[in-house]
């Protein structure tokens, strides 16, 4: 799933650009959002920053095009086990999703980003909750380097705050926590519990993106999410979630709030 748009930017952003990536590939979609064709150029980056492939593209009025990485990958000569990022640039307003899937039928989409902030938030992430795991994806969308600290507090107290990173324009960084938690010296336990995550940039604004898998051979197996983090300004004393379900056929529903403040919050929870 995606959310719509009410509004297009010239550059956008994909923090997650996947070809080959343990079976993972990106179908990133462009729509023109004005009354005349426009050029939509690709630039796609790897996991240190380099551009490795670039492709233009005419879209007509309010038509999308298409850029199927798993089956053009090679054509741009893309590296195999990409796990980048990538902008488009248009000449004219433009929107556009990455649509991703993988080998044993996981799949997972993103909105890419028409702008980013310096303080993100993500709610949810995972490290073996109920065997779901996850990956964290932030992208450098200024024109100059920034360094990216993450905090990530764990559900019932704990606080783990890996070291700062550098990342170059266009690049992103890239967490993830089954693999990094330890490695970081964090010894809060994570097993069956939410973590939530704070990123700071210190010049640029950033995007990103948090993903969450089953862990192959359990019950979650097959299954992936993916949403994108909130900027500060995304935040509000009421929220809406339009759709909740409870066994509506055989679908069910789970929600986080996270506290963008710095001090306790009451939450009220109401279901029409």
């Amino acid at each position: 799933s995606y959310s719509g748009f009410s509004a297009g930017a010239t550059t956008i952003y994909f923090p997650a650009t996947h070809y080959q990536f343990y079976g993972w590939n990106s179908l990133i979609s462009v729509q023109n959002t004005t009354a005349s064709s426009i050029t939509a150029n690709l630039y796609i980056y790897n996991e240190a920053g380099t551009q490795v492939a670039t492709d233009s593209k005419t879209i007509p009025a309010f038509a999308s095009y298409h850029w199927d990485l798993e089956t053009i990958g090679a054509g741009l000569r893309l590296p195999t086990r990409l796990n980048g990022s990538a902008k488009v640039v248009c000449t004219g307003a433009c929107v556009g999703t990455d649509n991703q899937t993988a080998v044993g039928g996981y799949t997972q989409s993103y909105n890419a980003f028409l702008a980013g902030d310096t303080t993100l938030y993500a709610p949810a992430l995972y490290n073996d909750y109920y065997h779901w795991i996850s990956s964290l994806k932030v992208q450098n969308i200024g024109d100059g380097p920034t360094d990216i600290d993450v905090i990530y507090y764990v559900q019932g107290g704990g606080v783990c705050d890996p070291p700062a990173e550098t990342i170059q324009p266009g690049q992103s960084l890239y967490h993830y926590l089954p693999a990094k938690w330890e490695t970081w010296g964090c010894t809060s336990p994570t097993r069956n519990k939410v973590i939530s995550a704070v990123i700071t940039s210190s010049a640029e604004d950033i995007a990103g993106i948090a993903n969450a898998a089953g862990k192959p051979g359990l019950p979650t197996a097959g299954q992936a999410q993916t949403y994108g983090v909130f900027a500060s300004s995304e935040g509000a004393a009421k929220v809406g979630l339009p759709a909740i379900m409870n066994n509506y056929y055989k679908w069910i529903t789970s929600f986080t709030c996270q506290n963008l403040g710095s001090t306790d919050a009451n939450v009220t929870y109401s279901y029409s």
